[in-house]
């Protein structure tokens, strides 16, 4: 005979065991659409036959470029627009005005030349970005969601979000790249499993508007290298949508940085995995079974 406590025990062991190594886990990703898709066809700067003078103060647009699918809300990329021009409007040597060229007009193809047409611009600096979010949750703070207060008041799922902003310099009347920079956040956060697609929308915002903010640090301490800029050296813009062609195909097949993670976590890392919880629970019940038992006088 055993001691069915005994047994009980085992079995909630076992169930616990199983749960600690199991978790819960969601990815999410978001990118500008590519540059090439985005930008009329431009001439080569490097073929024009002219060329007009780079000078300073310039007047800025300021273009965002969305993604395909609206994954980032239009006021948020508006926000980080205009974040960026104050910090611009800061740099009085260099900057005569800033405009945020509106959400609409970069829906479409994009035409520079109209760009500094209707925005007065002499120089456009075109953003793009690149998001991946992350959350997960262990399988204690899954048994903690078994009850309605776990689910509402613990924060037990874990979100992290790395935002790329890269930044494209460009002088309009000569189709040329001057300068590109980029800037970067990461940032994690705890909520609970109510407040999860809330704590996703939520950081990726902070992780953009952060994201540009490190681009205008970035792109204010060098203007001062304009002073004595020479565009010949500068880049074809039509060398540069070819070249995004060949990164958009690229990055088809690029993992992504979470999937190592994933990979990692389904593949029982960071837990127990289910064979060897299997073998836990027969020698417990063997022993819980015969372990006990009495040999017969």
């Amino acid at each position: 005979m055993f001691h069915y406590r005994t047994f009980i025990a085992g079995i909630t062991f076992f169930t616990l065991a199983i749960l600690s190594g199991c978790g819960s886990f969601a990815t999410k990703g978001s990118a500008s659409e590519p540059l090439n898709s985005m930008l009329e066809t431009t001439k080569d700067s490097r073929q024009s036959t002219t060329r007009a003078p780079l000078s300073f103060p310039a007047s800025v647009a300021i273009i965002f470029i969305p993604s395909k699918h609206q994954d980032v809300p239009a006021t948020t990329l508006r926000l980080a627009g205009d974040q960026l021009k104050q910090q611009l409007l800061a740099q009085t040597k260099y900057i005569r005005s800033v405009a945020v060229v509106a959400v609409e007009d970069a829906k479409t193809k994009i035409d520079l030349s109209k760009i500094r047409a209707m925005y007065d611009a002499d120089i456009a600096i075109i953003l793009s970005y690149q998001q991946d979010q992350q959350s997960q949750q262990s399988g204690p703070g899954g048994l903690v969601d078994a009850t309605i207060v776990g689910a509402f008041l613990v924060p037990s799922v874990k979100t992290m979000t790395s935002t790329l902003i890269d930044g494209k310099i460009v002088h309009i009347d000569s189709d040329a790249l001057m300068f590109r920079t980029s800037g970067i956040d990461s940032r994690s956060t705890h909520s609970t499993s109510y407040g999860r697609d809330a704590a996703f929308s939520q950081q990726s915002i902070k992780g953009i508007l952060a994201a540009t903010e490190d681009l205008g640090n970035t792109l204010t301490t060098t203007l001062t290298q304009f002073d004595h800029y020479d565009l010949s050296q500068a880049v074809s813009m039509s060398a540069l949508t070819v070249a995004d062609t060949e990164a958009a195909v690229a990055d088809g097949s690029h993992d992504d940085q979470w999937r190592k993670v994933n990979n990692f976590k389904f593949s029982g890392g960071g837990g127990i995995d289910i064979l060897s919880l299997v073998l836990i629970a027969c020698a417990w019940t063997a022993r819980v079974l015969f372990g006990n038992s009495k040999p017969a006088v």
